[in-house]
């Protein structure tokens, strides 16, 4: 069956599920680890974020689909964007499949800190 608002209707609930079921501390670190990679890198994937993640130690869920969501978020933030490129993931658990390169509209900006 082909039906694409049905289609994005399921696929948002899903992205909210794995929203409200991975831990708060991994939403968090992923988080960091993006906005980490856009300030970073002029272009991007998942697996850079990945790296950062797993320097990190691990993470308390079991859940790895929460960074489409998290990637998706920081699209909404404003902090990258998906540049049209494809690449081969080197992860062996994500099988080689292709990912897609995100650019950054953070690299270059420096937000001022607050004195304190």
């Amino acid at each position: 069956m082909f039906d694409a608002k049905l289609s994005e209707k399921k696929r948002n609930a899903a992205l909210r599920q794995l929203g409200n079921s991975t831990p708060p501390e991994d939403m968090r670190r992923a988080f960091a680890a993006v906005e980490a990679c856009a300030r970073a890198e002029a272009e991007f994937t998942t697996d850079d974020v990945w790296r950062l993640l797993e320097a990190g130690g691990p993470l308390i869920g079991h859940e790895n689909r929460f960074l489409g969501k998290v990637m998706s978020e920081a699209a909404i933030r404003g902090w990258c964007v998906k540049n049209g490129k494809q690449v081969r993931t080197g992860r062996v658990e994500a099988h080689r499949r292709e990912i897609p390169v995100w650019k950054s509209l953070l690299t270059g900006v420096h937000h001022a800190r607050k004195a304190g």
